[in-house]
């Protein structure tokens, strides 16, 4: 039974605390009535749960590796990603503990579990049996997925069975951070120590790495070269760095310090018979945690959890399952409560063809010259590349001798501004 500890709490507040967590399955144990930190208790618990009181740096250094959820009467956002960018596991307002407290927990300690991937697809025994001798390895990793894939279980994994596993794993949004937080966020200001200082000896996990701004992107080169051995980097993205690189959103020296290993995490729609394997334990578990008893899918509901294709990965079939319980009137589960929205049957639509073996020369680049120039606005460079059948350097080689710029269109996004005159 996981024990959670209750730290800078009222005692009103920590008894309705302790008997919601009691609800949830777990033990508490408590730091004195007057806020003291009582070190000896961090080693009972599997997680703590604190008043934002009793400081959101201190107490984290204190933690280590455990988790630590804050809960505060305000439901500020900003205090919320300072608490989450700092280090801690979760943020919860007062208000909002009863509705909120029970998926953080469990979210918390199953992050922390780092269990084991579940499934025997081929794309996910292939991840299996590389993660061992990867977290062993004790290098930089980028770990990339479409967003709900499990990135970061991978990074939990990757830190459980690594040597630095009694070290902190901390988790940092790159994305979503504020850019003008970015740098005291992972760096420090003045006494207050960044996340890369604060996962010293341990991991520090970075999702969607090529979102930082190209001067924290710059200093964090510096900061591994200057320590490399001090904090463990898993870089997390929603697609292939390279593609980040080439459309120079991503520094190639960070992207050489970073890509030492790369880890990709296959889509739900790629693992066959894995999406019922995680259906049915996720099942089982929301409704352990709910109190709902045993339930199960029909086999309408079943047909069409293959038939659908999850766009949100398991992320999003782990909503699908949990609101499903909730709303459940029976002990059967069927499509309409699982609330996913199947498309009609595709009809089938023309791919663009490489040129026939037999083209002459004078043909084939024709071809190239046009294929190039209709395609460019709507695919990448790897596409484009995939659908000639030719690499990447290749089709950069034809470009310049064809005399074929990619179009500013396409770079817009990452294109600099030109200097003042």
């Amino acid at each position: 039974m996981p024990t959670a500890l209750l730290t800078h709490f009222p005692s009103a507040a920590q008894d309705k605390l302790a008997s919601l967590l009691s609800g949830f399955g777990l033990t508490c144990v408590f730091n004195p009535a007057d806020g003291a930190i009582a070190e000896a208790n961090f080693d009972r618990a599997d997680l703590v749960i604190a008043h934002v009181s009793a400081g959101i740096g201190n107490l984290l250094t204190l933690a280590g590796s455990k988790p630590v959820v804050f809960i505060n009467e305000s439901d500020s956002i900003r205090d919320a990603v300072n608490a989450i960018q700092a280090g801690a596991a979760d943020y919860v307002a007062w208000a909002d503990i009863e509705q909120e407290l029970a998926e953080v927990v469990e979210r918390v300690l199953a992050r922390k579990s780092a269990g084991e991937l579940l499934g025997d697809s081929a794309p996910i025994a292939e991840l299996r049996g590389q993660l061992d001798k990867v977290a062993k390895a004790d290098v930089p990793v980028v770990v990339w997925g479409e967003s709900g894939t499990g990135k970061e279980l991978l990074a939990s994994i990757l830190h459980a069975r690594s040597t630095r596993s009694s070290g902190p794993l901390l988790f940092y949004n790159c994305a979503a951070a504020l850019s003008d937080s970015v740098d005291a966020d992972l760096f420090g200001s003045d006494n207050d120590p960044g996340l890369l200082a604060r996962a010293r000896q341990g991991s520090l996990f970075l999702d969607e790495v090529a979102a930082l701004p190209a001067f924290a992107q710059a200093r964090l080169v510096s900061a591994i070269d200057a320590q490399p051995d001090q904090t463990r980097i898993i870089a997390g993205a929603r697609r292939d760095l390279r593609d980040a690189l080439e459309e120079e959103t991503l520094r190639e020296d960070l992207y050489f310090r970073l890509s030492v290993v790369t880890l990709a995490v296959p889509p739900l729609r790629n693992r066959g018979d894995d999406l019922m394997t995680l259906a049915q334990d996720y099942l089982e578990r929301t409704c352990d945690r709910l109190r709902k008893g045993k339930l199960r899918f029909s086999a309408a509901a079943i047909a069409d959890m293959q038939r659908y294709t999850w766009p949100g990965n398991v992320r999003e079939l782990e909503n699908a399952i949990e609101r499903a319980v909730i709303l459940a009137s029976s002990d059967e589960i069927d499509t309409e409560l699982l609330a996913i929205r199947l498309a009609p049957d595709p009809k089938p639509t023309t791919t663009a063809e490489a040129p026939p073996a037999d083209s002459d020369r004078g043909t084939l680049e024709d071809y190239f010259v046009a294929f190039v120039n209709e395609h460019q606005d709507t695919m990448t460079e790897t596409e484009i590349a995939k659908s000639l059948g030719i690499s990447r350097k290749s089709l950069w080689e034809r470009r310049q001798r064809l005399k074929i710029p990619r179009k500013k269109s396409r770079q817009t996004a990452t294109s600099k501004p030109a200097k003042k005159s």
